[in-house]
């Protein structure tokens, strides 16, 4: 059936709203953001509905010295936008003062989301640290720009590591430190913690409970809740260390401490040991924010992961792991259990549990002095410390080079046993994902499954978070509309086998931005549809001349179409 649209005044079209996840590699999923910014650095965690949120940094694309600001989206299970149009996310921190660089996320298990970030002043080189609890709706829940955490000035700030206190509140942690340009040394380095309730109420003590009070430098690392309102967290410490000119150690020892629901420290004041091996032994901290070196035991204690540079300080380091008890006891041998020790430099990606009171390691190895030839591994660890898989790990991929940010590797579980993650093939500069079980067998092939192919993207810094029935989200940062609106950031949904959902092909016409529909840069691919063609618009749009297309559907909550006045547009089913 043909409808013509003719109106004789500006009018808009809107039509119910559809699934807009899109099924096609090569058009490579639905905007997230692409508002006239560079969008940067992300967090991706789950809406606890199926769904995820996505919080990210955004800078003005024409200014690369203008302050970034912090932004969230939410998509449903379906693949619709929740806080608000693509090109306008909520705002989680706009403040005009000093860089902001996110540090965690977590879900607040309502729909929302807590989130930490710090902000760099540039007079004094010190730095502050905020948090801030977004609702369901995408709406900050506390102060504006958030809450500063931090009660000292004058020191940097770092690390502000995120765990939930089972009471819908919120614990962080983070590290203070004060560096010395006149004797290149830091002179002050402690690890605190607080605890806030859902209303932004600072529990404990003002600034900070100090996690560990041993003389020397104290560094906080990953974190756990401890499942009775506390949590469980590693330490980097200096305690048995000389400390030597550009903050060189000769041995740096890992520790832990675990803090109780009123803050009160369980473990001695010192904290106990979970390496004190001789060389140097370090947290393997939060390079990236997705790494994670430090998941619960299921049973009321945490594993550990560490650097163990033991022999030689100047060499790669080796990845080790230990696990302790609710008591703050070592369960395995002393000197930890070995992921891997090949003589390569190595980059944690993350750890996850095996749901047996082990864990399923993720990592790099570099060759070359970690420029070329990286590719990635994994490692089962059962729980009574016994490697399960091959000596130094089963090898997943080859990276293709050292890619740092732009190589960003993501791992989920679907707590059954099985673990996907996404890469980017630097061979084909595309988005992939690939499924192991908890043998390492792949699940998805050989070379694993497509998500994004679109040669203009370049995908990079791919992020995964489960959705129902063992399917998953992936995001990432996407490059193909870099001239008119910077980066952006796209997601896409698989199946359990590793399939795009969504049902439309790459003959669809689908928009890519707000625009004119005669215009090529408003539809992705660059190219206005034809009466042969099926479109879909997502954005808003207007029709200054005669149009006509095979199919035309509008989706909300930011799909319409304004046809000018005499104008029609001609719709041939």
């Amino acid at each position: 059936m043909k409808k013509i649209y003719t109106f004789l005044l500006f009018s808009t079209i809107y039509f119910q709203s559809f699934s807009q996840w899109i099924g096609d590699a090569a058009n490579g999923g639905i905007a997230i953001c692409n508002a006239t910014t560079d969008e940067l650095g992300k967090l991706s965690v789950t809406d606890g509905s199926n769904g995820a949120i996505i919080i990210f940094t955004s800078r003005d694309k024409s200014n690369t010295a203008s302050i970034p600001n912090i932004y969230a989206q939410r998509v449903s299970s379906s693949g619709q936008l929740q806080w608000g149009a693509s090109s306008s996310p909520k705002g989680v921190s706009t403040a005009t003062t000093g860089d902001k660089e996110l540090q965690n996320a977590i879900p607040d298990e309502s729909g929302g989301a807590y989130v930490s970030w710090v902000i760099y002043r540039t007079i004094d080189d010190s730095s502050e640290l905020y948090l801030q609890h977004l609702n369901s709706s995408g709406n900050p829940l506390w102060s504006v720009n958030g809450i500063k955490v931090n009660a000292a000035n004058n020191r940097e700030v770092f690390n502000g590591q995120l765990a939930r206190d089972g009471a819908g509140g919120v614990i962080i942690s983070w590290t203070e430190s004060v560096y010395d340009n006149i004797t290149n040394l830091t002179t002050y380095a402690q690890a605190f913690a607080q605890k806030y309730n859902s209303t932004g109420i600072a529990q404990w003590t003002n600034g900070g409970v100090q996690l560990c009070t041993a003389p020397g430098l104290t560094i906080n690392g990953s974190m756990i809740d401890d499942g009775s309102g506390g949590i469980i967290i590693s330490l980097t410490d200096s305690r048995n260390s000389n400390h030597f000119t550009d903050d060189t150690f000769d041995n740096l020892d890992v520790y832990a401490q675990r803090l109780s629901s009123n803050g009160a420290r369980m473990w001695t004041n010192n904290g106990v040991a979970v390496n004190t091996e001789s060389f140097n032994q370090l947290n393997l901290l939060e390079s990236f924010p997705l790494t994670r070196s430090g998941i619960s035991d299921g049973n009321g204690g945490m594993i550990f992961l560490f650097d163990d540079y033991t022999g030689n300080n100047d060499g790669n380091g080796n990845i080790f792991t230990q696990r302790i008890n609710s008591s703050g006891t070592r369960q395995w041998a002393a000197a930890g259990v070995p992921v891997c020790t090949t003589d390569t430099a190595k980059n944690l990606a993350k750890m996850l549990s095996d749901g047996a009171g082990g864990t399923v390691v993720f990592w790099s190895n570099y060759s070359n002095g970690g420029s070329i030839s990286g590719s990635y591994y994994t490692q089962r660890i059962l729980s009574n410390g016994t490697p399960n898989w091959t000596i130094n790990g089963v090898k997943l991929f080859e990276s293709g080079y050292y890619g740092g940010d732009n190589d960003i590797f993501d791992v989920t579980d679907d707590g059954a046993g099985n673990y996907s993650y996404v890469w980017r093939d630097v061979t084909f500069s595309s988005l992939r994902a690939q499924k192991i079980n908890n043998s390492a067998a792949a699940q998805w092939g050989t070379n694993g499954k497509d998500i994004c192919t679109n040669t203009d993207a370049s995908p990079i810094q791919g992020q995964v978070i489960n959705s129902d029935a063992g399917q998953l989200i992936v995001n990432w940062n996407d490059n193909r509309n870099y001239q008119t609106s910077g980066a952006d950031i796209y997601a896409a949904k698989l199946t359990t086998t590793g399939d795009l959902i969504g049902g439309v092909v790459s003959t669809s016409f689908i928009t890519a931005t707000n625009g004119n529909w005669n215009t090529p840069s408003t539809w992705l691919g660059g190219v206005v549809p034809t009466n042969t063609s099926d479109c879909i618009v997502r954005h808003n749009v207007t029709v200054s001349a005669n149009a006509t297309c095979k199919s035309l559907r509008v989706e909300k909550p930011n799909g319409s179409v304004t046809v000018s006045i005499g104008i029609n547009i001609t719709v041939l089913q």
